[in-house]
């Protein structure tokens, strides 16, 4: 899960991850504080987008790969 410190859904967005964990979800949390909303879609013009986008897709493929 990803959240942005200056994004106004931030406290929403800990809030749910930490439901989630209460509920039993395995969530990794990948918290930007110096960022905005929507900063991911910035590829190249922000170096945390860059590092967010390469940390989301190795967390997906960890997670498709399956156990083994």
């Amino acid at each position: 899960m990803l959240v942005a410190g200056y994004d106004p859904l931030y406290d929403e967005g800990l809030a749910y991850a930490a439901r989630l964990r209460e509920a039993g979800v395995a969530v990794e949390l990948l918290d930007y504080p110096g960022q905005i909303h929507g900063f991911i879609n910035m590829l190249g013009a922000i170096g945390a987008a860059d590092e967010a986008l390469g940390r989301c897709a190795a967390a997906l493929k960890r997670a498709f790969s399956g156990p083994g």
